[in-house]
């Protein structure tokens, strides 16, 4: 209750589940996990919203959880990720969890570049937010090596470093994207397939440095690449830049 910020009246069916780490409650009102709620709180293990009350999750709240394998939050529709210094972050080095899903998601707010959601989540494989149209800020999934995909609803911009280091991520849509920042996808090594270019205008500094699996690249309205944006990347063959000057 004062993690959560929650009276005794809003929560029923308290219960310590285990070994005294866990607990389960059903809570009747709506609520938000609060700025740092968890932080560095190694003994969670797992955090489900089943009734679904929870509508955001704020900054940090979750930043180190090591030992959280599951988060259940079926009607979460903003996450603050932060933009301030490198302790900001909302599930920030969580290196238990595999998978993360925030169906009804539609606002990030921060996104600075500490703006990171899940930077560092080592054994994160996949993220779901299917009406997620936003942005990804700086750093949002840097370091995550496991990381084979993103499923949004068509983000407007990939911010400086969101995918570097993601040495599994094997694709990206990138339909509405506008712009892609400095080191977004550097050392991506995996990535063979960046489709819907159709809108990208901007693609910044060593934007996919070291992408080596990288075979084309078309981005037909494309006005200004940075000189180090491809830089590594050996295997592509052709480059279609048709709007270049």
């Amino acid at each position: 209750e004062t993690l959560l910020g929650l009276g005794a009246g809003n929560v029923d069916g308290f219960r310590i589940v285990g070994a005294g780490n866990d607990i389960e409650a059903l809570i009747n009102i709506n609520y938000e996990i609060p700025l740092s709620a968890f932080y560095n709180n190694t003994d969670i293990t797992y955090y489900h919203d089943i009734g679904g009350k929870c509508t955001k999750i704020n900054e940090k709240a979750f930043y180190t959880c090591t030992g959280v394998t599951s988060y259940v939050f079926p009607e979460v529709e903003a996450i603050d990720t932060g933009s301030g210094g490198g302790t900001s972050g909302t599930f920030k080095n969580n290196t238990s969890i595999t998978t993360l899903s925030f169906p009804k998601l539609s606002i990030q707010m921060g996104g600075g570049f500490y703006g990171s959601l899940a930077m560092g989540c080592t054994n994160l494989t996949s993220v779901s937010m299917p009406l997620y149209a936003g942005t990804f800020g700086g750093t949002m999934f840097q370091d995550c090596t496991a990381l084979t995909g993103v499923t949004h609803s068509g983000v407007t911009s990939v911010g400086a470093s969101a995918f570097l280091n993601c040495t599994s991520l094997l694709s990206f849509d990138c339909s509405n994207l506008i712009g892609v920042g400095s080191n977004a996808f550097q050392n991506c090594s995996s990535l063979t397939d960046i489709t819907n270019l159709d809108s990208c205008l901007t693609i910044n500094t060593k934007a996919f440095h070291s992408c080596t699996l990288l075979e084309s690249f078309t981005a037909p309205l494309v006005t200004d690449i940075a000189v180090t944006a491809f830089y590594l990347c050996e295997s592509v063959t052709a480059y279609n830049f048709p709007e270049l000057t």
